[in-house]
């Protein structure tokens, strides 16, 4: 008699478990989302030497390709992504943490989850000519990625130990490209002309006003509507700046330059050396 009590007792927890697992489960996938909003301060770290602070713009509206690849790629919680700006946008810069502030914040952030499917980039778009419009998170390498003609998507990378974008272009100059003085002249950037099968692409060059050892690589595609920029840096340990506009914007390149870099200086709060870094 004890034997079956002892069987039932257990068959009891049993039961008793799988259905606390059910119900954490069902609370879990049923949980309410806490999404960053307009207006909040927010802490984020890129690396080591940038950890951005900063008050967060106009929130983006969602878009679902497909409900198979947004359950597998959408983390609301998890995104880095500040707002859209006015290209002439001046921030509230806040002060560094100090040594204290820091290694609790790394000891605090370490211990945090920050995406379980996808890692999340740094992210802000900026707006030109005084234009103004909504904003979505249709993904800055898709065909249909720009919600105006106006708009600069801008995803910051951890670029560790790779060539700088001058050394990038000096291997454009020895590759198989023509000088293109006509988009050279119009741009204010050194233009090569490369002819594919299909279209051709153009990659041009130019200095930073940020910080003149700083350069600009842009690829423009005869075929498409818009064009890439993108820088190779050894600031911050080491970052990719990426970012994709109109192609009737390339002629303000400096004016973009400048706004992502200086939105980075004030965004950035972390106590130590920008340029602590790998790269050569």
């Amino acid at each position: 008699m004890r034997k079956i009590s002892s069987y039932i007792f257990k068959f009891i927890i049993f039961i008793i478990l799988i259905f606390s697992t059910l119900v954490v489960s069902f609370c879990m996938q049923h949980r309410k989302i806490e999404i960053p909003m307009e207006g909040e301060v927010v802490v984020w770290k890129h690396g080591p030497s940038l950890i951005v602070k900063a008050i967060l713009g106009p929130r983006r509206e969602h878009i679902i390709i497909s409900p198979k690849v947004d359950s597998l790629f959408y983390e609301p919680k998890y995104e880095k992504y500040l707002g859209q700006f006015p290209i002439d946008y001046k921030p509230k810069c806040f002060s560094d943490l100090t040594k204290e502030e820091y290694v609790r914040f790394e000891s605090e952030y370490g211990n945090r989850s920050h995406g379980f499917k996808k890692q999340h980039y740094i992210e802000f778009n900026l707006m030109l000519h005084g234009s103004e419009f909504g904003v979505t998170d249709r993904g800055v390498y898709s065909s249909e990625a720009l919600d105006d003609i106006n708009q600069v998507k801008v995803i910051v990378y951890y670029a560790g130990n790779v060539n700088r974008t001058s050394s990038l272009y000096e291997n454009i100059k020895e590759s198989d490209g023509a000088y293109d003085s006509n988009m050279s002249s119009e741009y204010k950037m050194d233009c090569y002309k490369f002819s594919r099968k299909r279209f051709d692409t153009y990659s041009c060059y130019g200095k930073s006003d940020y910080d003149k050892d700083f350069g600009v690589l842009i690829s423009v595609y005869s075929d498409g509507r818009w064009v890439e920029g993108y820088s190779i840096e050894p600031i911050y340990g080491g970052i990719k700046v990426f970012y994709r506009m109109d192609k009737s914007n390339i002629k303000n390149w400096k004016e973009v330059d400048s706004a992502i870099w200086s939105l980075l200086e004030c965004w950035n709060v972390s106590p130590l050396d920008i340029y602590n870094s790998t790269v050569n």
